[in-house]
Formats: structure tokens, C-alpha cells, sequence
């Protein structure tokens, strides 16, 4: 897999309406407000996803237009990727990856089974699509290798992707599924699960797998195959039965459950940001609480918990991608600083 060649990153991602620079700090920092009110410009509808390129901040929604591309500038560079089933369209979106130079994306319709390659300059063009044989849920590169999570008959927790006759085939597969369930072994209980983070890590030659729902991470060495788990202390996951050929989902025994919405690596261990919801706070940006830790890369207790006003989504040098979906759908970017808002 050949990403297009990029050049140097852009400072600063996204401008809408309101830069606030803290002229004290050695480091400054600065916010970029997007979407919300109708004065903030472009509105935003579902947001499915965000993330950072190059050229700005492109946002994955869960229906036409599908991707949008806001400049630097504020302005709506690019909105129209349009549902079908022709070149550049989709019908579905299950997971989208940046590539390295942050100048391309790759976007997987499970409905079609097929990952389409765009270059995001400022517009967003289609490259080249293939044909793909699994529902994909998180994909990343690694030494120029696609690598995706998602349920394949295989049974590994990724899979590498090659091109033959101009459709990826799953050339190899790594690990199992061994995350401490009675029901890991179920392919029904992974349909349900499976949906992910993945972090690439060459200089580890590693690939790490955040379950979103389970509070599980999983380290998978490309070399040997070999697993290792690390849990996200204090997470609350959904309870998972089957009743005869269903499967029963409840809350947690607080009437709760956890999320993982994004995972980075530091020297010190994996920082993770969790969203907690409820009955009322459903999720996609709308959560009850949401909190970031450390866990250590031994799986030892996370250090200090710091509470949130906002989701983080994306994380680009010093650039941080926020979202919240209350009291309405707003983004924001931030250059420096600790990040996301504290509550």
C-alpha cells in the first residue's frame, strides 16, 4: 500500500470563529471553535468521526454528505461524498484511517465491502478503491502495511491486507481472542465487541487494539504473533449472555458503561480517554462523565484521573482534535496546552 508523498504538517488545523491565546504561558495556546451555534458557520449534523490533516479537519458523518473538509481558514472546503455504490461513493462508513503524511485517508463501506482511497488537499479526491473481504472497524499502517481489526473468518484480532487482482485479500492474521469473557470464543459475542482502536508502533513492530466496549487492550507482536493484556482500570463494561441464539446486552451493575474513545502511547504508558453513559447520555460525543489515565504499559494502577468537558478524538504533535455532542454537535482544536477542556 503506496500512501501519495506529503510535505511538511500544518500548524494550525481548523479556524471557525473564536482563537483564544494565553499570553502569560511560556507555551501558547490556542482554541479553535467549529461547528454548534449558527454563527460558528459550518453546522454540524452526526458527526460519526474527526480527524486531522494536513489541509484541516475532515468530519466523518454518518450520512450524505458523508466527509466534509473545513480549512484552516473556517471555510467548508469540500462537502459531497455521495451515497451509491459508483466510484467515491459510499454507502456506509465503518472506519476511517489517516495515513502518515496526514494527506490521505482510507474509508471502509461495509455495506459495499469495499475501502476507497481519497487525497485530502483542499478538496477531498478519490485514488483508487478495492474490494475488501471483512467488516472493517479500526485499520493502521504499519512499515507501509494495512493492517485491520474486524470478525473474519480467520479468528485473529488483526489482519493483514495485501492487494491481488485488484482486491485485498487477508494474507495473515494474528492473535486470539483472550480478553477474560466466558464468552470470548463466541463469534456473536465479537460481532458485538470487536469494534476498536488501533495504534501501529514500528519501532515496536507492535500493533495495539483498544475494545471500545470491554476496556481491553491488546498488544500483538507482528514478529512472533505473541498477545498481551492490559485492562483499563475502573471500567465499566456492558454485561454480555446469550439467551438460546441471542445475545442479551445490559448495563452495568450501576446502571453505567464505559467507552474507549481514543488511545496514544507515551513513554510511560498508554493514555487512554474513557466516556461514560448512561440512559440518558448515549454516547457519540454525549456522555455522562469522560476522564483521561495513564495506564502503565505492566498493567499496573493508572496514576491521576483528570475529568473532561470534551471527547478527544485525534492527536497530531501538538494538535488536539475535541469533540462534544452537548448541548449540540461542536468541535474544537487545540495547539499546545494540556489539551481537551477540563471540567
Amino acid at each position: 500500500m503506496n500512501w501519495p508523498v506529503g510535505g511538511a504538517a500544518v500548524g494550525v488545523a481548523v479556524c471557525m470563529a473564536v482563537i483564544t491565546s494565553l499570553a502569560q504561558s511560556q507555551t501558547p495556546v490556542g482554541r479553535v471553535v467549529f461547528g454548534g451555534e449558527a454563527d460558528r458557520g459550518v453546522a454540524l449534523e452526526k458527526p460519526q468521526d474527526m480527524m486531522l490533516t494536513r489541509s484541516g479537519v475532515v468530519v466523518v458523518e454518518s450520512g450524505a454528505p458523508y466527509l466534509r473538509l473545513l480549512s484552516s481558514s473556517g471555510r467548508l472546503l469540500h462537502s459531497g461524498v455521495k451515497a451509491g455504490s459508483g466510484p467515491g461513493e459510499v454507502r456506509h462508513i465503518s472506519a476511517v484511517s489517516v495515513s502518515p503524511a496526514r494527506d490521505a485517508l482510507l474509508v471502509f463501506d461495509p455495506a459495499l465491502r469495499r475501502v476507497s482511497r481519497f487525497r485530502v488537499t483542499d478538496s477531498i479526491a478519490l485514488i483508487d478503491a478495492h474490494s475488501v473481504p471483512l467488516e472493517v472497524d479500526a485499520a493502521c499502517l504499519l512499515g507501509g502495511t494495512l493492517w485491520v481489526s474486524g470478525v473474519h473468518d480467520t479468528q485473529g484480532i488483526v489482519h493483514r491486507l495485501s492487494v491481488r487482482d485488484g482486491q485485498y485479500v487477508v494474507s495473515q492474521s494474528l492473535g486470539t481472542y483472550k480478553v477474560g469473557h466466558p464468552l470470548q470464543s463466541n463469534r456473536l459475542f465479537w460481532s458485538h465487541v470487536v469494534a476498536s482502536r488501533m495504534l501501529c508502533n514500528e519501532a515496536k513492530n507492535q500493533i495495539v487494539v483498544a475494545s471500545r466496549r470491554l476496556g481491553v487492550l491488546q498488544r500483538i507482536n507482528i514478529t512472533t504473533g505473541t498477545v498481551s493484556m492490559v485492562r483499563v482500570p475502573g471500567f465499566e463494561a456492558l454485561h454480555f449472555a446469550m439467551e438460546g441464539q441471542s445475545m442479551v446486552v445490559q448495563w452495568g451493575s450501576q446502571g453505567v458503561s464505559d467507552e474507549i474513545l481514543s488511545v496514544t502511547e507515551q513513554p510511560n504508558g498508554y493514555r487512554v480517554i474513557v466516556g461514560r453513559t448512561d440512559k440518558t447520555h448515549r454516547g457519540d460525543g454525549d456522555y455522562l462523565s469522560i476522564r483521561e489515565m495513564v495506564v502503565p504499559f505492566d498493567g499496573a494502577a493508572s496514576g491521576k484521573i483528570r475529568l473532561l468537558a470534551e471527547a478527544e478524538l485525534d492527536r497530531d504533535g501538538t494538535r488536539v482534535l475535541c469533540y462534544s455532542a452537548a448541548p449540540y454537535p461542536q468541535g474544537a482544536v487545540v495547539v499546545g496546552g494540556t489539551g481537551c477542556k477540563a471540567r
